[in-house]
């Protein structure tokens, strides 16, 4: 039935291209996807690759252990949900709460926006999610946090955009 062939749409083109898109614009960055991109396609060309050469290949090119992504974002439905719950201004900064509402741990890249109208980018790695859920993250600063925002670029496919910022 239709809808059955739009599920599969989604699950075998879609998913997988917003996946290779997050992986490069947001996890590993153009210069090292990029980079293993075209050595996979140099070492793979003319044979069968599995999924699995295909995931040991890009760690491998790029120098980063990506499990975490291909388990979750392959061979789940889990969904991706990174909150900013609080912040609380302190006398040499902001103390920024976060949490991983979602199954799929990402890394976290944060707009931090101050009074004067100026702002800072931080990157959070994915690690920060081993030990739970919520992670606090104390944002050294003498300015006023006026609003912080996860992925200000809109590049995570992120299901509940609604508490992406503070």
């Amino acid at each position: 039935d239709a809808t059955n062939l739009r599920n599969l749409a989604y699950t075998a083109y879609y998913k997988p291209a917003i996946g290779l898109i997050m992986l490069r614009e947001y996890i590993l960055g153009e210069e090292r996807f990029d980079y293993a991109f075209k050595s996979y396609i140099k070492t793979w060309a003319f044979k069968h690759p599995r999924p699995q050469d295909f995931f040991a290949h890009i760690e491998n090119a790029s120098g980063e252990s990506l499990n975490w992504f291909w388990k979750n974002w392959f061979y789940t439905n889990n969904n991706i949900d990174i909150a900013v719950v609080d912040v609380a201004q302190k006398k040499h900064g902001a103390l920024i709460s976060l949490e991983n509402k979602g199954e799929i741990p990402m890394p976290v890249a944060l707009k931090v926006s101050y009074a004067d109208g100026s702002y800072d980018t931080v990157h959070l790695p994915v690690e920060i999610w081993q030990r739970g859920d919520a992670w606090d993250y104390f944002h050294e600063t003498s300015k006023k946090v006026t609003s912080v925002e996860f992925d200000p670029k809109k590049q995570v496919a992120d299901i509940d955009g609604s508490n992406d910022s503070w």
